[in-house]
């Protein structure tokens, strides 16, 4: 599951390449019958999607009682979407809850800016795409009232992306003739490790574990244009640069099935939230706003001899214990490592929490006085290029404002750079680069611009968690695991839906509902 759209289109392009090779049919003609195949899946899905795209996840939870009044409360540590959703489910089945906040807003990274650059526009500067196989988020947002936009509703009859590299454009069918003898090393590799995780780790995983992605393809991508694709797609799509990558990051998420070929991929980013993402965060918190304490951190947490957990909770100047049976522990692990953990953890949970890589990510948005890639190029504004602007799309697509808006995003060193430079400089260098894939844009952009820094911000310090080479195979698959009545949740701890705001509301959902387990709450679909 990718969070790029640059992911995607690469995975799409190995799909691709093993298709070509195992058909023995040029590229040429492999990319013709991928374009037949779209347009026909795509009218398809345009046409069931307001009818039944959510009909199988309609069924909300029911429990079949309330819990006993006199029930401990739970401590809820962050009111991001994995802590917010844990809390909601919880409530409904009448568990008392205390959640607290250490900013002095609820969302996590999860933050949307409406009226954005002087537009009627509502931008993500955070957590921005929902996939359509997206369960739990889908699932919440329905329930929440909320309504889903289609972006790729927006893009039909444009050109889907536009990929610049060296100054020229690159056509798809070169890539992937190049990908061919790099598709076949990925299937071989993919089978030889088998499941990766701290617990399931074989010779051949250990060894590309020790592997950065720049060391994988040294040895295996004799393609120089393929190479820098490939490692501006996993520096976007992870946050840090590939020569700290393991190799692992590379192989499992564009090669995980190699028994069959999927020309489309498991991510299609096709929705977010009409008026933005961070209403989700916002109706969860309104529903038990009395609950929630913003400006109030954990400072540190100790096992006590009857297996409960004291807490030290800080509020201004403020401090003062508590105890609590259970707890769930909604941070980021960039964060909950600053933390005094004075509880017993298993080895690789505790590496986890130190050694855990965190993205550089960056956004940048920038304003237009008109659509040029749409009214001159015909494109729905997607590029992906080795200039600073990495890779872009239109954050106004499903809007009919004659302005227009473009997200660059970028990770690694250019992110960091970036998202700690001035907005004027920022923006002048980035309009500027967008010009020479799209000519005549630059003198029709303004001179202001938005730009994300979730690398400094005191509650975050990072964009999404990121395996570093050596960290699948020693602690992979940890994080999310209980340790006594200590829950694990975050985007950190899905492997699936890893750096996703689904990672969050998924982990968030599983926590609550085991402790409903606990209590002996059954619950039921309807």
């Amino acid at each position: 599951m990718s969070k790029t759209t640059l992911i995607h289109i690469l995975r799409s392009t190995y799909q691709l390449a093993r298709f070509a090779d195992r058909q023995r049919i040029s590229p040429a003609i492999a990319l013709e019958i991928w374009e037949m195949r779209s347009s026909r899946r795509r009218l398809l899905q345009g046409s069931l999607a307001a009818a039944s795209a959510l009909s199988a996840l309609a069924l909300e939870h029911q429990f079949d009682r309330q819990v006993d009044a006199a029930t401990p409360p739970i401590l809820i540590v962050g009111a991001g979407i994995a802590g917010l959703t844990a809390a909601y489910y919880l409530d409904r089945a009448g568990v008392p809850i205390r959640v607290i906040e250490a900013s002095n807003r609820v969302g996590g990274r999860i933050l949307s800016r409406a009226k954005a650059l002087g537009t009627t526009t509502t931008v993500e500067l955070g957590g921005e795409f929902i996939d359509s196989g997206h369960q739990y988020i889908r699932k919440l947002a329905k329930e929440l009232g909320l309504l889903e936009v289609d972006l790729l509703a927006s893009d039909r009859g444009l050109t889907e992306e536009i990929w610049f590299f060296n100054n020229r454009l690159i056509k798809e069918s070169e890539l992937i003739k190049a990908f061919i003898p790099l598709a076949k090393q990925i299937d071989r590799d993919v089978k030889a490790i088998g499941e990766v995780n701290y617990k399931s780790r074989n010779r051949r995983a250990m060894q590309l574990d020790r592997l950065s992605i720049t060391d994988y393809l040294d040895r295996y991508c004799r393609d120089p244009i393929l190479k820098q694709f490939i490692e501006i797609a996993y520096t976007n799509e992870y946050g840090l640069d590939v020569d700290r990558q393991s190799a692992i990051n590379l192989l499992l998420l564009i090669g995980k099935d190699t028994k069959k070929i999927e020309i489309f991929g498991s991510s299609d980013q096709r929705y977010h939230i009409q008026g933005g993402n961070q209403q989700i965060v916002d109706r969860l918190a309104a529903k038990f706003s009395d609950r929630i304490e913003k400006n109030t951190r954990l400072e540190s947490i100790r096992s006590t001899s009857n297996n409960r957990y004291r807490v030290s909770l800080r509020s201004g100047e403020t401090s003062k214990e508590y105890i609590f049976d259970r707890v769930i522990l909604a941070l980021p692990f960039s964060i909950l490592r600053q933390i005094d953990l004075g509880v017993k953890l298993p080895a690789a949970k505790r590496a986890a929490i130190k050694e855990m890589g965190y993205g550089t990510n960056s956004k940048v948005i920038t304003s237009y006085s008109e659509k040029l890639w749409r009214t001159k190029y015909k494109s729905n504004g997607q590029s992906f290029s080795n200039l600073d602007t990495r890779e872009t799309w239109e954050a106004t697509r499903y809007t009919d404002t004659q302005t227009g808006l473009i997200t660059s995003f970028s990770g690694g060193n250019l992110g960091v750079n970036i998202s700690r430079s001035k907005p004027v400089a920022t923006n002048s260098q980035l309009t500027a680069q967008f010009d020479r894939i799209f000519p005549g844009v630059k003198i029709l952009a303004a001179n202001t611009s938005l730009v994300t820094n979730w690398i400094d911000n005191p509650y975050a310090k990072g964009s999404y968690s990121c395996y570093l080479v050596g960290q699948w195979t020693k602690f992979a698959g940890s994080e999310g695991e209980r340790v006594g009545n200590l829950f694990f949740v975050g985007e950190h701890c899905s492997i699936e839906a890893q750096g996703y705001m689904e990672g969050g509301c998924a982990t968030g959902s599983i926590a609550a509902l085991a402790i409903l387990k606990d209590l002996k709450v059954k619950t039921k679909t309807r």
